[in-house]
């Protein structure tokens, strides 16, 4: 491992780049200081580099938070806890490009979810699926009582694709799903899902899987 390797820090957060086929790396605590600076771990050549923010705006440093690719080439970071001791809502997307040097170059911009008002965490997971924002678990403080444990918080992203529009049209009309092929349970249970608050989703018992092996559930996804 070479190049501009970043300083020793804990609580950072890092996503996988499709585009540049790199680990990228957001924040984290460096002694008492919680950061805000990014780097690209090359995995083809192990080669770390520094990526040089662009512009005014940036997020404040942070640690805990969350960062998930959202496009080839940009990555959203959610939440976190900052150097004024206080759980974060903020939401942030960058986007990374390389010019015609092979430099860097990070551009902020902050993201009107709808939900900052509400939804401080730090200590959570999520994920971006299908252009949908999954957050799960977390607390919104750094005390045991405060820590949540039920919901998952939603958000799109990206506008709905064809497919999913589709499926939601077909919903009143299909009553018997469990007797369409496996693959296509599966997608309605999924779009079902995505496309409600989550109860009214379609669930499907472990012992309806145990005679597929596990490559082929996730084909049928």
């Amino acid at each position: 491992v070479g190049g501009t390797v970043p300083s020793a820090r804990a609580a950072s957060a890092c996503t996988f780049l499709e585009r540049y086929n790199g680990i990228l790396l957001f924040g984290g605590r460096s002694q008492n200081q919680r950061l805000n600076d990014l780097y690209l771990l090359d995995l083809s050549s192990l080669i770390w580099t520094q990526i040089d923010v662009t512009g005014i705006n940036e997020p404040e440093g942070r640690t805990w938070c969350s960062l998930n690719a959202l496009f080839p080439n940009q990555a959203l970071i959610y939440g976190g806890y900052s150097n004024g001791a206080r759980a974060l809502s903020d939401f942030w997307r960058v986007e990374v490009q390389k010019d015609c040097v092979g430099r860097y170059l990070g551009t902020w911009t902050a993201v009107d979810t709808g939900l900052e008002t509400k939804s401080r965490r730090l200590w959570h997971t999520a994920a971006i699926v299908d252009g949908q924002l999954f957050v799960c678990g977390g607390t919104d403080a750094l005390l045991e009582e405060h820590i949540k444990i039920k919901g998952v918080l939603k958000k799109r992203m990206e506008p709905l694709p064809l497919s999913m529009i589709c499926l939601g049209i077909l919903f009143p009309v299909v009553q018997e799903v469990d007797m369409l092929p496996a693959p296509f349970q599966l997608r309605f249970a999924w779009a079902r899902y995505v496309l409600s608050r989550g109860y009214q989703a379609l669930h499907l018992g472990t012992e309806y899987f145990k005679k597929y092996k596990l490559l082929e559930i996730l084909e049928m996804c």
